[in-house]
This record gives C-alpha cells, structure tokens and sequence, in this order.
C-alpha cells in the first residue's frame, strides 16, 4: 500500500519511497510551451515546493538516466518535451529564510550562498563564491562564469517573497535595504537570461506584495496566477481529492472525510475565469494520513503549527497600522459572502495601506478567496470554516 505525503517536498523521495502522487506533470508540457519567464502565486502549503522539485527532476541534466524510474506512469513519461533534462538547474529555496535567525538581509544571501554551492558540487562546477559579496553581486558573478557551460541554466526560485512576511515584523530602513538587493538580484537574473546563460526561469510565491521590487529590473515576466489554464497546476481538485479518499478511508468513512475536507479545506478559486475550486494539499494530506493511523476521523483538523493561524492573519489585517482593519475584521465575520473590494496587482509598502490592499494580502496568503463579480469588481469571501474560525479568533 502507498503512503501519504504528508510533508514530502522533494519529488524523488516521493516516487522512489512508494507515495501517493497525484500527476501534474501534464502542465510541464505546457510551461515548455509558454514564456521562458514565469511567476506562479499560490498560498502555502498547496504544494508549490514539491512541484518545483519535480521540475528539477525533469530539466536536470544529470537526472536523465532516472527519467524512468522518476517519471514513468506519469504524462510527461509519454509526452517528453524537448527541455527534458536538458539544464543546469540553479534552484533557490527562499523558504529557508522565514527558519533563520538571521536578518532578512544576511538570510537572503545565505539562501543564494546555498543554492550556489550545491550547484557547484552536484554539477562538479569549479567556481570559487566570494560570501563576503552581497547576494546580486555573487549571482552576477556566478552566472558570468557559467557562460563555460555547454548548457544554459534553469532558475528554479521556491517561495521567492518569503522574506516578505519576515519584514513585515523590522523597520523601513530594514526593508528599503532589502527592497533594493531583490531588485539589484533579479535584474542580474534579467541580465542572465538577456546573454543566453539563462534558459529558462521559474518562481513561485505566495503574493504580488514584492513585484514592485522587481519590476523595473525584472519586467520580462510572465504571470500564471489567474489563467485558467495552469488554476489546478498546484492545489488539488474535487476528483483528485475523492481518488485519495477512496485509496485511504474505509467506505463507511468515505462520504463523511470528503465533506469535512470540502467544509475546511476547500472553496479556494484563483481565477474568475475557471468554476471549479480547489483544496488545500498539505492540509488534505494532514487528516488523510491521521485517519490511517487511527483508523478514525480525527478530531483536529489542522496541525498546531501550521502555516495558517490568527497570529498571522492578525498582522495582515492590522498591517501598518492601517485605520481599516476593525472595519475589514467585521466585515470578515458577519458578511463573508460578499465582502466587496478591488484585488491588487501589486503592493507598495512604503505607502499606507488601504482597504483593497489589506483584502487582496488575505486573499494572496490564503485567508479570503474570490467569486466572479458581473459589475467587473472582486467580491472577496472566506472559502471555508477553517478560516472562518481563524477570524473568530482574532483578538
């Protein structure tokens, strides 16, 4: 019997240690087929990091002799791309910043540090990284030494606004600093790619919130985060989690589990273009594995420490200290079907933040989601009483 993945990020310790994995690897075709830029957005914990993981696996040159025992029974086995394992793969886990100690400065470029270096040593690359250089300037020079190489590189960047949330808790000097190294970083990634080094470049995230940052250094990217052709790329769907269920939950169980799942992990739509919402992944995978190990429904529905909590939403919703947030707090709670605002492009935090703003944040980190709406606006709601009790508590 497969296991529940519960937690596993990392796409060939799923394969190779007999997990359930739901196949998205149909939408690799697709991305081949699309910009050689791209930015996906998705809240956390709906799968981005083992997605980005797959994707190495697939582009990674040295990984073409496990192409089969990593991807056969999947779509991509039978509907190889041209890019199959055909890079050197830079992949930046900006992830790690939110578990450092660090600041966010040091902890950003101790993330390129790391990625570097293990390029280095998987690839056998002999460059020497100068780590008393800033994070844009060891890139830079990365990057101008990979030039020797016969292929071009991927950029794979998981969580690339991770250090938002981080910054959110320092001060504006703090964040202007940091502002100006990420749009220095990716306009030397713009750099790359404008020489032929780069091939391709691959970024996920939680939010617009950084975007400004980025824009006049990095503005050849293409964003998927509304298009109705990559909404269930990550997440998973009312079919996906009904196969699970009837793999792991006895029959008797079955009806009870999936509603449940739909009450507390579902409603999640990303486009006002697609019908079908989406759930949760990691949070599906929480009860599914506590129901196999008890054999019963169990009776806390999301981990302690999971990445949703009202500590959390408290901080967007009061965000700067911002003279919406009693009014946006009540409004959550007694009128969740049709909280109306404007969802934003993009955020600028040096300026105050006002209504749209502070809906849009919820929206983009997983605590509100949108309906279409026939007078072109956004009508933003809770997608489901997880949240809703999320918001209950709120002091």
């Amino acid at each position: 019997m497969k296991k529940i993945p519960y937690e596993i990020s990392d796409y060939k310790d799923l394969i190779l240690g007999n997990y359930y994995y739901i196949d998205k690897t149909k939408y690799l075709e697709k991305l081949d087929d699309d910009n050689d830029t791209l930015i996906y957005l998705r809240p956390g914990k709906f799968g981005k990091s083992l997605f980005t993981s797959m994707m190495f696996y697939y582009y990674d040159l040295n990984s073409k002799d496990s192409f089969e025992s990593l991807f056969k029974d999947t779509y991509i086995y039978n509907n190889p791309t041209p890019s199959k394992n055909n890079y050197y793969v830079l992949k930046l886990d900006f992830s790690k910043i939110k578990e450092s100690s660090k600041n966010v400065y040091d902890s950003f470029r101790d993330c390129v540090v790391a990625g570097i270096r293990f390029f280095c040593e998987y690839y056998d690359f002999d460059y020497q990284i100068d780590e008393k250089d800033d994070a844009e300037t060891i890139l830079l020079f990365f990057l101008s030494h990979c030039s020797r190489l016969k292929n071009k590189v991927y950029i794979i960047i998981d969580d690339y606004d991770a250090y938002i949330k981080s910054l959110l808790e320092e001060s504006e000097q703090s964040f202007k600093r940091v502002s100006s190294m990420a749009k220095a970083f990716y306009a030397n990634i713009k750099k790359g790619i404008g020489s032929g080094v780069v091939g391709r470049f691959f970024a996920t995230g939680n939010c617009r919130l950084d975007l400004t940052t980025m824009t006049s250094g990095f503005n050849i990217a293409w964003e998927l985060t509304d298009d109705p052709r990559y909404h269930d790329m990550i997440g998973l769907t009312i079919d996906e989690v009904k196969t699970l269920i009837k793999e792991v939950v006895f029959e008797k169980d079955q009806e009870k589990v999936y509603q449940l799942m739909l009450e507390n992990y579902g409603g999640y739509l990303f486009s006002k273009r697609v019908e079908e919402k989406l759930f949760n992944a990691d949070l599906v995978m929480y009860l599914l594995i506590n129901y196999e190990k008890f054999k019963e429904i169990p009776k806390e529905i999301i981990e302690k420490n999971s990445t949703f909590n009202c500590d959390e939403a408290k901080k967007l919703i009061e965000l700067k200290q911002n003279s919406y947030s009693k009014e946006i707090l009540e409004e959550i709670l007694h009128n969740n079907d049709h909280i109306r605002g404007r969802l934003k492009d993009f955020f600028i935090l040096e300026l105050d933040c006002d209504w749209n703003d502070i809906l849009s944040l919820l929206y983009y980190f997983g605590y509100l989601t949108i309906e279409p709406d026939k007078f072109g606006g956004s009508i933003f709601k809770v997608p489901n009483q997880l949240m809703k009790k999320i918001f209950e508590n709120i002091k």
